[in-house]
């Protein structure tokens, strides 16, 4: 409109654009990831599996949906193959760390449920 001088301001561009303030969200602090991961470090079996579950969720970064939906089959050497939103898979590298971690789950939890 200013340029065919319908108008001799262009008065949008002297607005200005209000910021919505953004959701911050508090995250763990390195200290407290290693408490949680300190706090299961037991032998028995709900101890690996619930140090386990930490460990996938800091390591990985996934989703509790993907976390619950993982199956012995989906895991490999150094990555698992997750299936998470919209029906896609996706693959997640995991680290050497981790990799012992869910090998020490598998052996415990065959040992705990045969034993039942």
């Amino acid at each position: 409109m200013v340029e065919e001088e319908y108008v001799p301001v262009n008065y949008p561009k002297q607005i200005k654009v209000l910021k919505e303030e953004q959701k911050v969200i508090d995250t763990f602090s390195d200290k407290q990831v290693k408490e949680l991961i300190r706090y299961y470090n037991k032998s028995d079996y709900l101890g690996v599996r619930n140090k386990l579950i930490v460990m996938l969720f800091v390591d990985t970064g996934i989703r509790c949906t993907e976390l619950r939906q993982i199956k012995t089959d989906f895991v490999f050497d150094n990555y698992i193959k997750l299936h998470g939103k919209g029906n896609k898979w996706r693959v997640v590298l995991i680290s050497s760390y981790l990799q012992e971690q869910l090998l020490k789950y598998d052996r415990m939890k065959n040992t705990y449920f045969t034993s039942r």
